[in-house]
């Protein structure tokens, strides 16, 4: 999976070095630790968009599947040290992490995310609040208004851009079946956009992740197909919007 990612870096490195925006389609979530790795760590935003947590560590989860842990290892909570040496990774601090759409979280993770510094917005949060309500205490977060860890000398607060990452299961599997851990109570792409609209609105986004479709498995008029690349059009014209 490291070594992956690390490809992955070196693509996004590339993209990024030439001015264009990196966007990467991947079979699971751990591919955006390479787009993290080239945009840099230290001031860059997340937007992971997900049913699940992405948030177990390896002496939490109760599958083992390392899937489920792509968030954690983003945040340095499993595998820092692996990350470090071959990608020369550091972790993204919590409070610049905005996961969107969870409805399917383990006990132990929710714990786990509960007494983090991640900014949590649950499909149901998101659907009574709406999204600019919903995103209040997030933005503050990600803008530094409050902060997370002790700063070093002369280290700005909050965050330069944005990284967005969707997970298709965060879409609600009527619109998007095609994807291998579908949970109900999804979100629909209009509540995914209305969160990236709201966000880069007050900071550029500087890439993109999208993953879990699964062509293998059974998609009635290509629907999730369909519904993926309609969301990756307007997420790529939001990014041009705020070029």
């Amino acid at each position: 999976v490291i070594d992956v990612a690390a490809r992955v870096a070196a693509a996004a490195r590339e993209a990024l070095d030439g001015g264009a925006l990196p966007v990467v389609l991947a079979g699971d979530c751990c591919a955006a630790l390479g787009v993290l790795a080239a945009a840099g760590t230290a001031h860059t935003g997340v937007l992971w968009f997900d049913a699940h947590g992405d948030f177990n560590t390896p002496q939490i989860t109760q599958s083992g599947f390392l899937d489920g842990m792509a968030l954690a290892m983003l945040c340095g909570r499993c595998y820092a040290d692996e990350l470090r040496q071959e990608m020369a990774m550091s972790p993204v601090p919590e409070c610049h992490v905005v996961h969107v759409g969870g409805r399917d979280i383990d006990p132990l993770e929710r714990r786990a995310m509960d007494a983090s510094e991640l900014s949590v917005i649950s499909a149901l949060r998101l659907v009574r609040e709406g999204a600019d309500d919903a995103l209040i205490p997030a933005l503050a977060a990600l803008s530094g208004r409050t902060d997370c860890r002790p700063r070093r000398v002369g280290e700005q607060r909050g965050v330069s851009g944005i990284h967005v990452h969707v997970d298709l299961d965060v879409l609600d599997p009527r619109l998007a079946p095609a994807v291998d851990y579908p949970a109900p109570g999804g979100l629909d792409p209009e509540e995914v956009l209305e969160v990236v609209a709201a966000v880069v609105r007050r900071m550029p986004l500087i890439g993109i992740s999208l993953s879990q479709y699964d062509p293998s498995l059974p998609d009635p008029d290509e629907r999730t197909q369909m519904q993926a690349l309609d969301l990756l059009r307007e997420l790529v014209a939001h990014a041009g919007a705020a070029a």
